[in-house]
Formats: C-alpha cells, sequence, structure tokens
C-alpha cells in the first residue's frame, strides 16, 4: 500500500511552480494551485505513471477533486 504523505510529495514534485510541503492530502488542487493548468494534470497523470505504474483516464482524473481522492483511485490499482 502507498503512504499518502510520499504520495502527496510525489504529486507536487511533479508540478512546476508547487512549493515543497505545501500541499495536503485534503488540497483541493484545481482550485488552490494557482499554477494549475492542462499542462499540470498530465504532468500528474504521467507521474502516477512512472512512480506508480498506474495509467488513470482523464474522465477519472476530473473526479477527483483532491489528491486525497487521486491516491485512493491509485491505491485500488496498485
Amino acid at each position: 500500500m502507498i503512504n499518502v504523505d510520499k504520495f502527496t510529495r510525489d504529486f507536487e514534485a511533479a508540478l512546476e511552480d508547487v512549493v515543497p510541503n505545501s500541499l495536503s492530502p485534503l488540497t483541493r488542487f484545481r482550485e488552490e494551485i494557482e499554477s494549475w493548468d492542462s499542462l499540470a494534470a498530465l504532468s500528474a497523470l504521467a507521474m502516477l505513471d512512472s512512480e506508480y505504474n498506474v495509467q488513470i483516464t482523464a474522465d477519472e482524473f476530473l473526479k477527483c477533486s483532491t489528491i486525497q481522492d487521486v491516491f485512493e483511485l491509485v491505491n485500488t490499482r496498485v
């Protein structure tokens, strides 16, 4: 099982212009990350594939509001 804190740090590291340790599992990434855009979404999806060998669809990703939501979805696939 993946650790949510490590997952959150990996999520942060995948994004440009995000201060390390500034996000939490409850961060509503689309609303709270000022630099969030389609490139950030692609970077997050690429991180899921490279770090966790998990692929999720754009529709599945769009249903996630928080980093915790993404974490829980990824945990169903590892």
